[in-house]
Protein backbone atom coordinates (compact mmCIF):
# COMPACT_ATOMS: atom_id res chain seq x y z
CA UNK A 1 0.00 0.00 0.00
CA UNK A 2 1.28 3.27 -0.74
CA UNK A 3 1.95 5.79 1.76
CA UNK A 4 0.55 8.55 -1.00
CA UNK A 5 -2.91 6.81 -1.19
CA UNK A 6 -3.15 3.69 0.79
CA UNK A 7 -4.04 2.47 -2.21
CA UNK A 8 -1.96 0.23 -5.07
CA UNK A 9 -1.37 3.21 -6.92
CA UNK A 10 0.96 4.92 -9.51
CA UNK A 11 3.89 5.34 -6.79
CA UNK A 12 3.29 1.65 -5.55
CA UNK A 13 3.59 0.25 -9.07
CA UNK A 14 6.80 1.64 -10.06
CA UNK A 15 8.33 1.16 -6.79
CA UNK A 16 7.10 -2.47 -5.74
CA UNK A 17 10.08 -4.12 -7.74
CA UNK A 18 12.98 -1.01 -7.83
CA UNK A 19 15.56 -0.55 -5.27
CA UNK A 20 17.03 2.44 -6.70
CA UNK A 21 15.32 5.79 -8.23
CA UNK A 22 17.47 4.51 -11.35
CA UNK A 23 15.40 1.64 -11.24
CA UNK A 24 12.18 3.63 -11.77
CA UNK A 25 13.74 5.92 -14.50
CA UNK A 26 14.21 3.26 -16.42
CA UNK A 27 10.44 2.23 -16.37
CA UNK A 28 9.62 5.07 -17.36
CA UNK A 29 11.57 5.10 -20.53
CA UNK A 30 10.15 1.98 -21.08
CA UNK A 31 6.53 3.12 -20.39
CA UNK A 32 4.21 5.56 -22.59
CA UNK A 33 1.83 7.01 -20.28
CA UNK A 34 -1.61 8.42 -20.97
CA UNK A 35 -4.53 9.77 -18.45
CA UNK A 36 -8.18 9.64 -18.87
CA UNK A 37 -10.03 12.72 -18.76
CA UNK A 38 -13.88 13.78 -17.54
CA UNK A 39 -15.08 13.15 -20.65
CA UNK A 40 -13.49 9.65 -20.75
CA UNK A 41 -10.90 10.44 -23.51
CA UNK A 42 -7.42 9.35 -22.98
CA UNK A 43 -4.38 11.76 -23.28
CA UNK A 44 -0.76 11.11 -23.52
CA UNK A 45 1.10 13.02 -20.95
CA UNK A 46 4.93 13.74 -21.15
CA UNK A 47 6.53 11.78 -18.27
CA UNK A 48 10.18 11.31 -18.74
CA UNK A 49 12.05 11.16 -15.75
CA UNK A 50 11.26 10.89 -11.89
CA UNK A 51 10.13 14.39 -11.88
CA UNK A 52 7.55 14.27 -14.15
CA UNK A 53 5.85 11.20 -12.36
CA UNK A 54 5.96 11.54 -9.15
CA UNK A 55 2.64 14.38 -9.21
CA UNK A 56 0.64 11.05 -10.11
CA UNK A 57 2.10 8.86 -7.48
CA UNK A 58 -1.86 8.94 -5.52
CA UNK A 59 -3.52 7.97 -8.69
CA UNK A 60 -4.65 4.60 -9.61
CA UNK A 61 -3.78 2.57 -13.01
CA UNK A 62 -6.85 1.79 -15.04
CA UNK A 63 -5.11 -0.25 -17.36
CA UNK A 64 -1.44 -1.21 -18.09
CA UNK A 65 -0.13 -3.29 -21.00
CA UNK A 66 2.52 -4.71 -22.35
CA UNK A 67 3.55 -4.83 -25.67
CA UNK A 68 5.38 -7.41 -27.91
CA UNK A 69 8.33 -5.19 -27.85
CA UNK A 70 8.54 -5.23 -24.24
CA UNK A 71 7.11 -1.29 -24.11
CA UNK A 72 3.93 -0.47 -21.17
CA UNK A 73 1.40 1.54 -21.81
CA UNK A 74 -0.35 2.68 -18.32
CA UNK A 75 -3.57 4.69 -18.60
CA UNK A 76 -4.11 6.81 -14.84
CA UNK A 77 -7.32 7.56 -13.41
CA UNK A 78 -8.67 11.06 -14.25
CA UNK A 79 -7.66 11.79 -10.61
CA UNK A 80 -5.93 10.91 -7.31
CA UNK A 81 -7.52 8.05 -5.02
CA UNK A 82 -7.22 11.07 -2.69
CA UNK A 83 -9.02 13.15 -3.93
CA UNK A 84 -12.28 10.61 -4.88
CA UNK A 85 -12.14 9.38 -1.75
CA UNK A 86 -11.48 12.87 0.36
CA UNK A 87 -15.16 13.54 -2.11
CA UNK A 88 -16.69 10.02 -1.53
CA UNK A 89 -16.52 11.21 2.51
CA UNK A 90 -17.65 14.78 2.16
CA UNK A 91 -20.60 13.60 -0.14
CA UNK A 92 -21.52 10.73 2.85
CA UNK A 93 -21.90 13.74 5.23
CA UNK A 94 -24.31 15.69 2.71
CA UNK A 95 -26.27 13.01 1.56
CA UNK A 96 -27.03 12.32 5.35
CA UNK A 97 -27.67 16.46 6.02
CA UNK A 98 -29.54 16.27 2.94
CA UNK A 99 -32.37 13.64 4.25
CA UNK A 100 -32.41 15.13 7.55
CA UNK A 101 -33.08 18.32 5.64
CA UNK A 102 -35.72 16.60 4.04
CA UNK A 103 -37.10 14.85 6.71
CA UNK A 104 -37.57 18.33 8.87
CA UNK A 105 -39.43 20.10 5.87
CA UNK A 106 -41.92 17.10 6.01
CA UNK A 107 -42.94 17.31 9.18
CA UNK A 108 -43.09 21.17 8.64
CA UNK A 109 -40.16 21.55 11.73
CA UNK A 110 -36.91 23.87 11.44
CA UNK A 111 -33.56 22.21 10.29
CA UNK A 112 -31.62 23.00 13.35
CA UNK A 113 -27.77 22.95 12.82
CA UNK A 114 -26.73 22.44 16.49
CA UNK A 115 -29.33 19.46 17.39
CA UNK A 116 -28.07 17.95 14.42
CA UNK A 117 -24.31 18.10 15.10
CA UNK A 118 -25.77 16.57 18.44
CA UNK A 119 -27.21 13.80 16.47
CA UNK A 120 -24.08 13.26 14.71
CA UNK A 121 -22.03 13.63 17.40
CA UNK A 122 -20.95 9.63 17.74
CA UNK A 123 -21.05 9.30 13.73
CA UNK A 124 -16.75 8.64 12.20
CA UNK A 125 -16.53 11.78 10.64
CA UNK A 126 -18.20 14.23 12.70
CA UNK A 127 -15.13 15.71 14.12
CA UNK A 128 -13.69 16.05 10.61
CA UNK A 129 -13.24 20.11 9.37
CA UNK A 130 -15.61 20.00 7.21
CA UNK A 131 -18.82 18.32 8.71
CA UNK A 132 -20.41 21.56 10.48
CA UNK A 133 -19.43 23.59 7.39
CA UNK A 134 -21.63 21.22 4.99
CA UNK A 135 -24.56 21.35 7.68
CA UNK A 136 -24.42 25.11 7.41
CA UNK A 137 -24.74 24.71 3.60
CA UNK A 138 -27.71 22.51 4.29
CA UNK A 139 -29.68 24.71 6.24
CA UNK A 140 -28.42 28.15 4.46
CA UNK A 141 -29.37 26.96 0.51
CA UNK A 142 -30.76 23.49 1.36
CA UNK A 143 -31.24 21.45 -1.80
CA UNK A 144 -28.74 23.17 -3.44
CA UNK A 145 -25.84 23.24 -0.97
CA UNK A 146 -22.80 21.34 -2.49
CA UNK A 147 -18.95 20.85 -1.51
CA UNK A 148 -17.15 23.46 -3.49
CA UNK A 149 -14.02 24.31 -2.02
CA UNK A 150 -14.11 21.95 0.96
CA UNK A 151 -11.28 19.57 1.47
CA UNK A 152 -10.12 17.37 4.64
CA UNK A 153 -7.69 18.54 6.70
CA UNK A 154 -7.33 14.61 7.21
CA UNK A 155 -6.12 14.20 4.04
CA UNK A 156 -4.14 17.12 3.93
CA UNK A 157 -2.22 15.79 6.76
CA UNK A 158 -1.60 12.13 5.94
CA UNK A 159 -1.93 11.78 1.94
CA UNK A 160 -1.28 15.26 0.68
CA UNK A 161 1.61 16.85 3.00
CA UNK A 162 3.72 13.72 1.90
CA UNK A 163 3.24 14.02 -1.53
CA UNK A 164 4.48 17.88 -1.26
CA UNK A 165 7.57 17.16 0.46
CA UNK A 166 8.72 14.62 -1.93
CA UNK A 167 7.87 16.92 -5.07
CA UNK A 168 9.91 19.62 -3.40
CA UNK A 169 12.64 16.73 -2.96
CA UNK A 170 12.38 16.33 -6.57
CA UNK A 171 12.61 19.95 -7.25
CA UNK A 172 9.51 21.03 -8.41
CA UNK A 173 8.36 24.78 -7.04
CA UNK A 174 6.19 25.64 -4.32
CA UNK A 175 3.73 27.25 -6.05
CA UNK A 176 3.00 24.12 -8.40
CA UNK A 177 3.32 21.86 -5.36
CA UNK A 178 0.51 24.09 -3.77
CA UNK A 179 -2.22 23.71 -6.32
CA UNK A 180 -1.30 20.20 -7.64
CA UNK A 181 -1.74 18.99 -4.87
CA UNK A 182 -4.09 20.66 -2.67
CA UNK A 183 -5.79 22.37 -5.27
CA UNK A 184 -7.04 26.00 -5.84
CA UNK A 185 -7.13 27.73 -2.50
CA UNK A 186 -6.87 30.90 -0.42
CA UNK A 187 -2.91 31.55 0.46
CA UNK A 188 -4.15 31.26 4.19
CA UNK A 189 -5.31 28.12 3.54
CA UNK A 190 -2.26 26.05 1.97
CA UNK A 191 -1.05 23.80 4.99
CA UNK A 192 2.48 24.57 6.14
CA UNK A 193 4.23 21.24 4.96
CA UNK A 194 7.57 22.57 4.93
CA UNK A 195 7.28 25.25 2.40
CA UNK A 196 8.37 27.91 4.94
CA UNK A 197 11.40 29.62 4.66
CA UNK A 198 13.17 29.61 8.41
Amino acid sequence: MSRYSGKADVYDHFWMSANTEADVEKEIQRTDFYIYTKNGRRHKLAINNLKDLAPYYPYLISVGVWSKEGRCTIVFSNESFVDQEEREFMSWELRDALAEYKRCKRKKIPFDVEEYMIKRKNSWHSESNYTREIVNRVAKDGLKANLDGLYSIVKDKWDRVPLAKELKRLGHNDFFINTWVFGYRNEEDYPDWGNKED
